[in-house]
């Protein structure tokens, strides 16, 4: 009797059949991009008709082109609008929203003896720079060739295969047909250069070669060594904030020290609850001027405290708050350290009030004044340590009951922020009040001043 070999031969079946699926390369996945809307400052039309040309090469590579606005609904929804959305933050969280592989930004500038610099930048998914290539036209059009340099190198940045848009198999030669009858173009010359391809009625060139009657291609341009360009806060680019917050909100502990009137009342330090914030239109609008405008406010109690005057020994519990609300609005430069300038005006008060007056031995005090102050912000480690200091000058002070006269005051405000995340921040600040007061009636006060220090710590939430 033969041996039976049927349960071997199904062994081996099964074992090249496994080593056939574990050592075949899957096949190559299209890429997933976005080609944003180019800058165009040329009034020539070369951004658009740049975007075009990479967007037609990018096709031919297999990759899948995502819509720019869905790609820009996107990214709203994730509270990056308009210029924000070009971003590194932006483009690192739509890519991961939607998914992407990279996205791709472009701009059209005018240049020296009626050229155009048409410059491309590509992302990769975490928002990083990976491809920058400017060149210099003299029509507004980016040559073929060039686009599909382009897109070769792009691919390549990427890390990406090129997927087959022809079947895999060979196509069958297509016979002549009669004269009269023009011979359709054959579908495996796509890959060949424009000039190469069969036109109708003839066939592909052997071997990629230029017919006799064709004219030879016009040089591609090529990128101009060392050359830049950039376009100012325009549309899909990033408007300019410098270090100031679109947001911020914070609440912390104070801790508050006065002396002032005459005769003079002083308070050791106590205690406090601090919470400020301002908020800019650019949170919501991407317009490069209405994002400066902004709201800001500011409220202090203090919490235990006691008075004495300099004379005597007698304590007297009292209660203060302070309060700001003001308009801003803000100017950022573009520089290393993002420097920005906040010009605010608004209106405040100060006030203290005696719960126990002991016989007059102590005097409750209010001051009302509108003010204009002016800002200075800066990165010493940009984006996690900012710095900023503030002069605030006060006009027609004006006093409540419990003293009289009128004067003027000022202040000065600093300290500095640490971007934990993209959201929290810690902060410690400095802020002092002086208002310098005259009362000229008969029996009054004189000339006297009442100073406000207090030192705070704050922990909030932040947007940019």
């Amino acid at each position: 009797m033969q041996p039976r070999h049927r349960p071997t031969v199904l062994v081996a079946g099964l074992l090249g059949l496994a080593c056939g699926l574990l050592f075949t390369a899957p096949p190559a996945r299209a890429q997933d991009v976005v080609v944003a809307k180019f800058v165009d400052k040329t009034k020539r039309g070369a951004g658009e008709a740049a975007r075009k040309a990479l967007t037609a090469a990018l096709g031919e590579r297999g990759f899948k082109l995502v819509s720019y606005d869905d790609y820009l609904k996107r990214a709203a929804k994730l509270r990056f609008k308009g210029g924000k959305a070009l971003t590194p933050k932006g483009i690192a969280a739509a890519a991961k929203a939607i998914p992407l592989d990279g996205v791709v930004t472009g701009s059209a500038l005018p240049a020296k003896a009626g050229a155009m610099l048409v410059t491309v930048v590509l992302y990769d998914p975490r928002g990083k720079q990976v491809l920058k290539k400017t060149y210099k036209l003299r029509q507004p059009k980016l040559p073929a060739e060039n686009a599909s340099e382009l897109a070769d190198q792009i691919q390549e940045k990427l890390g990406g295969k090129r997927v087959a848009l022809q079947p895999a198999e060979p196509v069958a030669k297509v016979e002549p047909a009669p004269a009269a009858e023009p011979k359709p173009k054959p579908a495996n010359d796509a890959f060949l250069p424009a000039w190469a391809r069969a036109k109708p009625g003839e066939e592909p060139a052997a071997g990629g070669a230029r017919p006799a009657d064709e004219p030879a291609p016009r040089a591609a341009a090529e990128p101009e060594a060392g050359a830049r360009a950039e376009a100012p806060a325009k549309e899909g680019e990033p408007r300019e904030v410098g270090s100031s917050n679109e947001a911020l909100v914070t609440a912390g502990a104070s801790m508050h020290f006065r002396h002032g009137l005459s005769p003079r009342h002083e308070a050791t330090f106590y205690p406090g609850f601090r919470i400020d914030g301002r908020l800019f239109l650019g949170a919501f609008v991407d317009n490069e001027w209405l994002g400066g405008l902004g709201l800001g406010g500011m409220f202090d109690m203090g919490l235990g405290l006691e008075y004495a005057r300099s004379d005597n020994d007698q304590t007297f519990s009292a209660s203060q708050y302070q309060w700001r609300a003001e308009l801003m609005y803000r100017l950022a430069f573009k520089a290393s350290v993002a420097p920005a300038l906040i010009l605010r005006f608004g209106y405040g008060a100060t006030s203290n009030t005696i719960e126990d007056a002991g016989d007059a031995l102590a005097t409750s005090a209010s001051y009302m004044a509108p003010y204009v102050g002016l800002d200075f912000f800066m990165f010493l480690w940009k984006p996690y340590l900012r710095i900023f200091a503030s002069g605030v000058f006060q006009f027609a002070v004006q006093p409540g009951e419990e003293v009289a006269g009128s004067g003027l005051g000022f202040g000065v405000y600093a300290g500095f922020d640490v971007n934990v995340t993209d959201y929290l921040t810690l902060g410690l600040g400095y802020d002092l009040t002086q208002y310098m007061m005259e009362d000229g009636s008969t029996g009054g006060m004189g000339s006297y001043s009442d100073t406000f220090q207090s030192a705070f710590l704050r922990v909030g939430y932040t947007y940019y």
